[in-house]
């Protein structure tokens, strides 16, 4: 399934994006630098009503946001293997514990370096950039 958007659409993108994915508990993101990656998570996470502020994990590597629970989830773990060069660097930053909470919705950017530790069922996700403005959203089940 693919749908192109604009960078003004993403809100909207987000939404329709919940509503097809929503009973995966495992999303994985790839996509180029700049592609709209922590930028379609924030969209999702403010749709979710995340209580807390977001930002990209690039340095903290995994960050956690408490959610109301309406969603079905209570925490969204959204993670950025993008700096990591090995599984045991991964491991080593937390990734597995994350896995393993199945009550979390877990958004994982970068997740190439994992792939070998993912569950089966994972949502993959990818970005293109069409142009400036405009993104290209691949879903794979």
């Amino acid at each position: 399934m693919e749908k192109i958007f604009t960078l003004q659409q993403i809100g909207e993108t987000a939404a329709w994006l919940w509503d097809r994915a929503k009973n995966y508990s495992v999303w994985t993101l790839a996509g180029e630098m700049g592609a709209g990656k922590t930028t379609l998570t924030a969209a999702l996470m403010s749709l979710l009503h995340a209580e807390d502020e977001i930002s990209s994990p690039t340095y903290s590597i995994i960050n956690e946001y408490k959610l109301s629970g309406e969603a079905g989830y209570t925490k969204v773990y959204h993670a950025d293997l993008y700096r990591l060069n090995h599984l045991e660097e991964a491991i080593d930053a937390g990734i597995e514990d994350m896995l393993l909470d199945d009550g979390a919705l877990r958004i994982i950017e970068w997740p190439q370096i994992i792939q070998s530790i993912l569950p089966a069922n994972v949502l993959s996700l990818t970005l293109s950039i069409v142009d400036a403005q405009t993104r290209l959203l691949k879903i794979n089940h």
